[in-house]
């Protein structure tokens, strides 16, 4: 099948039917992006369906059919989604109206990172706390192992990017503090670690 690509995305112009797996696992994801990435994903991959004068038919499997980044979807009602993120963004504080940072603590030997996380941890906890912010955790990362390194993180959550700033910056000296332990630190993260 030869693809064309065109300014709404790739046009397969034989395809009239998509079926998707497991719609809805994205959602379980950790990332308070889970269901702006998943309508976003179904949305598209619903799009390839139908073009030009053949109809198409899409069928979602799915374990949570009222779950509203599916159901948004598929009556491709962008308007419904956004106002329902935006308030949920703006209810818990997540951007645009508020700022995270996220810390990453890796190192090769389990303990010793865990311990630094948790101790460091409990220090920007009561910084944020002064400062009208939070932090998440610390708690182990998904995967907690990754090329010989255990890994765990925290997203420091304030309302405003130089407050997270000021956060992590009283900090700074005892985050890169421990030995064999080293720290990650990604201001706006754009999903998990």
């Amino acid at each position: 099948m030869a693809r064309k690509w065109s300014p709404s995305g790739h046009d397969l112009p034989r395809v009239t039917f998509v079926g998707v797996v497991g719609a809805d696992l994205g959602l379980s994801l950790p990332d308070f992006r889970a269901g702006e990435r998943t309508f976003q994903i179904l949305t598209q991959v619903a799009g390839r369906a139908g073009r030009r004068d053949q109809p198409g038919s899409v069928v979602m499997q799915t374990w949570n059919p009222q779950a509203l980044p599916l159901t948004a979807a598929v009556d491709h009602d962008v308007d419904r989604f956004l106002a329902d993120e935006l308030d949920f963004r703006r209810a818990y504080r997540y951007p645009p109206f508020g700022a995270l940072i996220h810390i990453l603590w890796k190192g090769p030997q389990a303990d010793r990172v865990a311990r630094a996380a948790r101790f460091q941890g409990a220090s920007l906890a009561a910084v944020a706390e002064a400062k009208g912010g939070t932090v998440l955790g610390p708690v182990m990362a998904q995967p907690a192992l990754l090329d010989g390194r255990y890994r765990w993180q925290a997203i420091v959550k304030a309302p405003t990017r130089a407050i997270a700033g000021q956060i992590v910056q009283e900090e700074q000296a005892v985050i890169h503090g421990v030995p064999m332990v080293g720290v990650a630190i990604d201001v706006d993260p754009q999903g998990p670690a």
